[in-house]
């Protein structure tokens, strides 16, 4: 069957409201459909009725398979949005939206920073917690287990699944298990990490290891749990061992290592 045909055969079972026209009817559908947030796909429930998942495959084909822009940063990339603000992606970030750029609306996996231009409200959507604000500067941590918010001017909203803190120039929040912290003060000049230099304000443990690992291409075991470990404070490193022996002198650890491009930290 036809794309455009099964649309036609979705839409047979919709009914027009009683206090509307057919013409007003379809007009609303439409809004409705170009107002739908933008939710992972992991997110949504396991198991859709037939006639759901028909409409939806029908109106992402039919509507917007067009205009998606879709990007992943093979290394740190700039991106300049339809209104003008601008995402400074790190590498492996993952950014995605609709190329009509109606809503400002967005979804994020990985790093980045924004500047954005004054206007309504411009969204970043991540797996964990959302990011709402008008014009401000803002960093962006985000993937399946780890979120956290910088922001550097202006005013941010950030939302979790059961909390929401709004934090200003200097503050950071970030999820604790299932809650936002409270609002914390950060001292970062700087966004995302240059070549060699790494700052942090409470990040994971974790985070800053796997920063490491992708910074120069090494793997880095653990001995011993670091769960709800944190770590602040702002480091240059050229290589691995630097960087590494850096974080295990901070948090009290040991470093050896294992091989080549192969490293254990352990806690003491």
């Amino acid at each position: 069957m036809k794309k455009e045909e099964l649309f036609n055969e979705v839409l047979k079972s919709w009914e027009v409201p009683v206090n509307q026209s057919k013409d007003q009817a379809w007009e609303s559908l439409q809004a409705r459909i170009r107002e739908t947030k933008v939710i992972p796909l992991y997110k949504r429930p396991a198991v859709w009725s037939a006639a759901a998942a028909a409409f939806i495959a029908a109106v992402g084909v039919f509507m917007f398979s067009n205009n998606d822009v879709n990007i992943t940063a093979a290394t740190n990339q700039e991106h300049t949005l339809p209104d003008g603000s601008v995402v400074f992606l790190d590498k492996g970030a993952q950014l995605a939206y609709d190329g009509d750029w109606e809503s400002r609306t967005l979804t994020l996996e990985g790093e980045a920073f924004f500047q954005v231009e004054e206007g309504e409200k411009f969204t970043v959507q991540t797996a964990l917690g959302d990011v709402a604000v008008l014009g401000t500067s803002f960093n962006v941590y985000a993937d399946n287990q780890n979120f956290q918010v910088e922001c550097y001017t202006g005013k941010v909203k950030v939302s979790g699944e059961t909390s929401a803190e709004i934090i200003t120039k200097g503050q950071g929040v970030k999820l604790r298990g299932s809650e936002l912290s409270e609002p914390f003060a950060h001292s970062l000049q700087t966004p995302m990490n240059e070549t060699g230099v790494f700052h942090y304000a409470q990040a994971d443990l974790i985070r800053v290891i796997e920063d490491v690992e992708a910074a120069f291409a090494v793997n880095v075991s653990v001995e011993g749990s670091i769960s709800g470990e944190e770590f602040s404070g702002q480091f240059d490193a050229e290589d691995a061992t630097t960087a590494l022996s850096l974080i295990a002198k901070a948090m009290g650890m040991n470093v050896t290592t294992a091989g080549t491009g192969e490293y254990v930290l352990v806690k003491n």
